[in-house]
């Protein structure tokens, strides 16, 4: 028994030796890295999908903008990674009812029934019928209507929308050979829009220190019948409706970025052209979100509209889908990680699908 107590207690009791411990600290330090290299992709995959996430929120607010009847639309800077929305809202909106017109002496003052109140006065102007019941008539020599302040007092005017209907008269006023045109003008050159007697229309645009004069074809609105007009401008960007159709413009230098003029009123009127207006509605784009992406992911987009040479816009109108006049085909946004990444569908009618790639 002895024996073999002294036999079963004889191992040895000097420890590890500084090969097994040097095993062990890189057994453990190889499942630490493993378990570090999955927590962070695990936690650059949700960084992800909280991303797409946002993103697919900013879509929805969107659509929701348009389905209360604005037009909204996404700037998207792509080497930048960020978007923002924004949605045009009504400054002032003259319908030239029976209840505004307020005769003054030899001129007229009007109060916006819209959702701010801009007065305005008008000289030589008529109260006439409208399209949609009262309408103004303007043409005469130095007659005009005059909005005060129509624009937000922030400098730079990044854009603007104008809207209206407009009726020119069958017969001229003047001999032909005499200038005959008649204006939409922004006091302190800040932009002007002419309708000339050849049915061509000409617009104007100032920036600090760069003007651009743009210039459609002859005979692209009608005499003698109502059409609607609509002139945007967005960072550079200008475009022209007729009846909802986009007119080409033809431009002598390139267009500023951003406007600069002052707080004076926007003019309506003058020259030899008689000519009606109606429904005028003046609207800026406004901010509401913004989201900015981070690197560990690539972002692809197709289908959106290009803005100019480092932006892109997805525009949205009423009652809650993508613009007719500028997409024609559905949307994709593609964000890929290492392992994974999303896709985000947008089709004509509004409707968006989210899809995980694996």
């Amino acid at each position: 028994m002895g024996r073999l107590g002294r036999f079963s207690l004889g191992y040895s009791s000097k420890g590890l030796t500084l090969v097994e411990l040097l095993v062990v600290i890189s057994l453990l330090a190889v499942l630490m890295g493993i378990g570090l290299l999955q927590i962070a992709s695990l936690r650059r995959a949700n960084q992800l999908k909280a991303e797409v996430l946002a993103f697919h929120s900013i879509l929805r607010t969107a659509l929701g903008e348009a389905k209360r009847g604005k037009n909204a639309f996404l700037e998207i800077l792509p080497k930048k990674r960020k978007v923002s929305l924004k949605s045009w809202q009504t400054l002032f909106y003259f319908p030239f009812e029976q209840e505004m017109w307020k005769p003054k002496g030899e001129e007229v003052e009007i109060l916006s029934r819209g959702i701010v109140a801009r007065p305005a006065r008008g000289r030589q102007v008529k109260l006439v019928k409208g399209l949609f019941g009262k309408g103004v008539k303007l043409g005469e020599m130095k007659s005009h209507l005059a909005i005060s302040s129509p624009f937000p007092s922030e400098k730079p005017l990044l854009g603007f929308g104008l809207s209206l209907w407009v009726f020119v008269e069958s017969s001229l006023t003047s001999p032909l050979e005499e200038v005959q045109k008649s204006y939409l003008a922004y006091q302190k050159q800040l932009f002007f829009l002419l309708l000339d007697e050849f049915r061509g229309i000409s617009i104007g645009l100032w920036g600090r220190e760069k003007r651009c004069l743009l210039r459609t074809a002859w005979g692209v609105f009608p005499k003698g019948k109502w059409f609607h007009l609509l002139f945007l401008f967005y960072r550079g960007e200008v475009q022209l409706f007729i009846d909802g159709i986009p007119c080409p413009l033809f431009s002598s230098g390139e267009p500023p970025r951003q406007l600069f003029g002052t707080s004076h009123p926007l003019l309506l009127g003058g020259g030899t052209l008689p000519f009606r207006l109606d429904e005028v509605t003046l609207e800026v784009p406004l901010p509401l979100e913004s989201l900015s992406f981070s690197r560990l992911s690539s972002f692809e987009i197709e289908g959106a509209y290009p803005l100019g040479r480092e932006s892109l816009g997805v525009f949205f109108s009423p009652p809650g889908r993508l613009h007719p006049l500028y997409h024609f085909s559905p949307l994709s946004f593609l964000f890929l990680g290492k392992k994974k990444g999303f896709r985000l569908w947008l089709d004509l009618s509004g409707f968006v699908k989210l899809e995980e790639i694996t």
